[in-house]
This record gives C-alpha cells, sequence and structure tokens, in this order.
C-alpha cells in the first residue's frame, strides 16, 4: 500500500471512529490510486458512510457553470419584463407567463448557486480563476445581446445619412438592454418588498432607470473608451504594452459603468444607496467591471 493509499483509508477509519472528517480531503486525484478492487471496496465505504463522490465530469466547469446562470439570469429578466407588462397593460395571460419563466430560472439559479465561486470565496489562485472564469460566463448571454442590436443598429444606421453608424449601434445597444434591465430592476424591487422596504413595484420607475442603464453600458462602453479613454492610455507609450494599455481602457470605462448601474438599480428599487451593503455591492460591482473590462480590452488593444 502506498503513502496516498495509507493516507486515505487513514482518514476512512477516523471518520468510523466518529471524528468529523471525510474519506478523502479533496486535494489528491485519486485516479489510478486504487486497484480495481481497492476502488470497489473503497465505494462501498464512502457510499456507506454518506460520502459518495461527485465526478469531475459531473461538476460543471467555471466557465460553463457561469454561463449556465448567465442564460438563466437573462431568461429571469425577459421573464420579469414580460410579467411587468402584463400586469401595466392588464394582460393577464402573459403577466402570468412572464411570471412562469421567472420561477422557473430563479429556481434553477438558486440550485446552481452552490457551484458558484463568489468574491467572498476567493482563497487562492485556483479559486481566483474560478470566479474569473464563473464572471466571464455569466456575463456572456447579456454582452451577446448587447453586441446583436449593436450590429443590427449599426447597420440600419448606415443607411441614414445624418445617423450615421456608430449613432446606430449605440441606439440598437440601448434598445436591447432595455427588457433585460427592467426586468432585472422589477427583480431587485420584488427583493426590497420581501425585506420590508417597499409594499408594491413600481412599473414606472423600473422601467425609466432602465434607460440611464442602458445607455451606461451601451454609450460609455462603446464611445468612451474610442473618445475619452483611449487617448489617455495613450501616453506615455513605451512603458507599458498595448495589451496593457488595452486591459487598462477596458477596465476603466467597466469599472464606473458596473457601479453606476448598480447604484441606479437599487435607488429604483428603494434601497439605500450609501449604506455597508451597498458599498459592498460597488466594490463587487467595480472588481467584477475592471476584471471583465480588462478581459475584454487586452486583446483590443494588441
Amino acid at each position: 500500500m502506498n503513502a496516498a493509499q495509507q493516507k486515505i483509508l487513514e482518514r476512512a477509519r477516523q471518520r468510523l471512529s466518529g471524528q468529523s472528517v471525510g474519506i478523502y480531503d479533496g486535494d489528491e486525484d485519486e485516479t489510478n490510486t486504487f486497484s480495481a478492487s481497492q476502488q470497489s471496496i473503497l465505494d462501498a465505504a464512502r457510499e456507506r458512510l454518506g460520502t459518495s463522490r461527485v465526478s469531475q465530469s459531473d461538476a460543471p466547469t467555471a466557465l460553463g457553470g457561469g454561463l449556465s446562470r448567465g442564460v438563466d439570469i437573462l431568461q429571469q429578466s425577459y421573464g420579469s419584463t414580460l410579467e411587468g407588462i402584463g400586469s401595466t397593460f392588464g394582460l393577464e395571460g402573459l403577466q402570468q407567463t412572464g411570471a412562469d419563466i421567472v420561477a422557473r430560472n430563479r429556481q434553477q439559479l438558486q440550485e446552481q448557486e452552490a457551484d458558484a465561486t463568489r468574491l467572498d470565496d476567493v482563497k487562492g489562485l485556483g479559486s481566483g480563476v474560478k470566479y474569473v472564469g464563473g464572471l466571464l460566463g455569466e456575463s456572456a448571454p447579456q454582452m451577446g445581446t448587447t453586441l446583436a442590436g449593436a450590429a443590427a443598429g449599426g447597420v440600419a444606421g448606415s443607411f441614414v445619412p445624418v445617423i450615421g453608424t456608430a449613432v446606430g449601434a449605440a441606439a440598437g445597444a440601448v434598445a436591447a438592454n432595455l427588457p433585460f434591465f427592467y426586468g432585472s430592476n422589477r427583480e431587485r424591487q420584488k427583493e426590497a418588498i420581501e425585506r420590508g422596504v417597499r409594499t408594491e413595484i413600481s412599473e414606472g420607475a423600473a422601467a425609466l432607470t432602465a434607460i440611464p442603464q442602458s445607455a451606461l453600458d451601451a454609450i460609455v462602453t462603446a464611445l468612451g473608451a474610442k473618445y475619452v479613454f483611449k487617448p489617455v492610455a495613450e501616453i506615455g507609450g513605451g512603458i507599458f504594452t498595448r495589451a496593457a494599455k488595452g486591459a487598462g481602457v477596458g477596465a476603466a470605462t467597466e469599472i464606473p459603468t458596473e457601479i453606476g448601474q448598480q447604484l441606479l438599480e437599487r435607488a429604483q428599487a428603494g434601497l439605500p444607496i450609501a449604506d455597508e451593503e451597498a458599498i459592498g455591492e460597488y466594490i463587487e460591482a467595480g472588481i467584477a467591471g475592471g476584471i471583465l473590462g480588462g478581459a475584454i480590452g487586452a486583446p483590443v488593444g494588441r
């Protein structure tokens, strides 16, 4: 019996004796550590002790898990938008359809949360990589809708001399984001109602706040990077590489965008915008924005 086998079996004996430990600590790769017969015995012991192992193939990757959550977040927001439109115009069927979509995706998000790596979970390089992967995955669906809207708007604007491609792209991105932010704002208001902060949903506040949120996402990111932040980043040209400059530009645009959107979301929901919880949300939004902006900006700067 080798050292790895001895260590795992020793932990099993400790578990049988009543000590609160697992059969294995999760740091070792036990693949090919045991023979087939030994592995069969160990699997039976795990089943008896209630410590059956989830195989790596069953566990989602950070990026894949983030992407799945991102799709659910997008669908939940769209569902809430349908619910809000139905409520506003007295369309009960549409309202119920939207509510069902919200409930289904909320349940899926709750089930997936255990696999998510959040900022508070980052303790080292490995968990940091998982955190970044999850962020990229969660952001991808909403970013995809923004890019699709910008592309469609740009094409449409190119046929109108006064508007042009750039303005058309910005308008398309804003239009594509409005349903997402409207629905997201409604869901945050529901949270405020559950916490006793407000008594009912304000459809007007949710919809009107979605306009500047969408504008921040589209205009500040697209036009600000080109006309404001990039010239600043180019000052001092031989000190940093172009990739580093691009990452800096991306972070400089995304950090204020994410913080601003978070502040607007809290304000329209009636939640405090300067208490400890709010500051924590701004910090996390800023960190996430910096990581995402840097990841997007670095390739562009090369």
